[in-house]
């Protein structure tokens, strides 16, 4: 064997006992934690759940007077749901979702929930045929929960009337524990 066969030997023999105790080091690493993470596991107490389908109640706002303008005000309520006795929107926090999508900005009072929701409704070339918009009432009586929706205009009411028949109307309050 060649002379620097030996120190290639040995060179390798040292990278191979290097790289043995880098990989048992990084086994066996331990971490640490400088500080302290407070984590707070957040859950969920359904409060109110409604889905127009399972109560049968198709949304329609009612026709108004043949001298129907812009500002003209369509509503539809829903008065006899079943009652919430422990919604609180004070003292507790409140998640709201709305046809699967979470509201943010909507205003919660102590006996309430009152929400403003922008919609675009687009043609089949993706052009934009109306930007509308409703609002969404839910009052938490002592006897009873009342539903309410408005909107303004007829374009308005008949587009959003249109939506609710093609994707129905779920809306789920849910109480978040802390």
């Amino acid at each position: 064997m060649k002379w620097y066969a030996y120190p290639l030997c040995i060179l390798c023999m040292l990278l191979g006992v290097w790289s043995g105790i880098t990989m048992w080091q990084k086994i066996h690493s331990e971490s640490y934690i400088n500080g302290s993470i407070n984590i707070t596991n957040e859950f969920y107490f359904e409060s109110f759940t409604y889905d127009n389908y399972l109560f049968n109640e198709a949304i329609v706002f009612p026709p108004t007077t043949p001298y129907d303008t812009e500002e003209t005000v369509y509503a539809w309520a829903s008065e006899n749901l079943p009652k919430v006795p422990t919604f609180n929107g004070i003292e507790n926090t409140y998640q709201i979702e709305v046809n699967g999508y979470r509201i943010f900005g909507a205003t919660i009072n102590a006996g309430g929930i009152i929400i403003q929701t922008s919609i675009d409704f687009y043609d089949t070339e993706n052009h934009l045929l109306v930007a509308s918009y409703y609002n969404l009432s839910i009052r938490f009586l002592s006897n009873r929960t009342e539903l309410e929706i408005k909107t303004k205009g007829q374009q308005n009411a008949n587009f959003i009337e249109q939506y609710f028949a093609d994707n129905g109307l779920r809306i789920k309050i849910k109480e978040i524990l802390k």
